[in-house]
């Protein structure tokens, strides 16, 4: 009994543009665990902690004054770090949990996604938009509206869909079944 061992295809590579988006989206993703891990384990700020932030805010606020002539820069940057407080000071006292729960969620969807684009399954791809849309609306399902500023959400929004156009350049190399990577060898008998 003999067997034929007849090469198919080569295996497939990973082209090097979507590895270099994968360590990308990968290095994110690893942001986005830890900070929302270290103050899972470490829980929500006391009243002391948070005074301190504000002290903190202010010492940036004087700094700033000084680098800065300019009054309205100077007011521009003082406004948009009372808003950082006021959204650390309610999510703090809140929103902890849902807040930092919901960022595990966004964070294993996203993992799910380069795991699966890892392996050239287009699973990932659709992974990841889920990924982005969520990261992006997650701002509303948290903050008041007085908390939510227009640039912020415009920003993700760009940033977002410019990983997936990039992601979407490599969706050619991509196929719908994680086999397909596997059937390097077509056997006869």
């Amino acid at each position: 009994m003999s067997e034929n061992f007849e090469p198919s295809a080569p295996t497939r590579k990973r082209p090097v543009f979507l590895i270099v988006l994968l360590i990308l989206t990968s290095l994110s993703l690893l942001t986005t665990f830890f900070t929302s891990v270290v103050p899972i384990v470490s829980g929500p700020m006391n009243e002391e902690q948070l005074q301190q932030e504000e002290v903190k805010i202010a010492k940036s606020k004087k700094d700033m004054a000084k680098l800065f002539s300019d009054e309205e820069l100077q007011q521009t940057m003082f406004d948009s770090l009372d808003l950082g407080f006021s959204k650390i000071a309610y999510i703090n006292n809140k929103a902890f949990w849902l807040y930092h729960l919901l960022q595990l969620l966004i964070f294993g969807l996203g993992g799910v996604g380069v795991y699966f684009m890892y392996h050239l399954n287009k699973k990932g791809f659709h992974f990841y938009i889920v990924y982005c849309l969520l990261s992006i609306g997650q701002v509303y399902l948290v903050f008041p509206s007085e908390l939510i500023v227009s640039a912020d959400i415009i920003g993700s929004f760009v940033i977002s869909a410019l990983f997936v156009g990039l992601y979407a350049i490599n969706l050619k190399h991509f196929t719908n079944t994680p086999e397909d990577e596997n059937k390097s060898y077509k056997y006869d008998n």
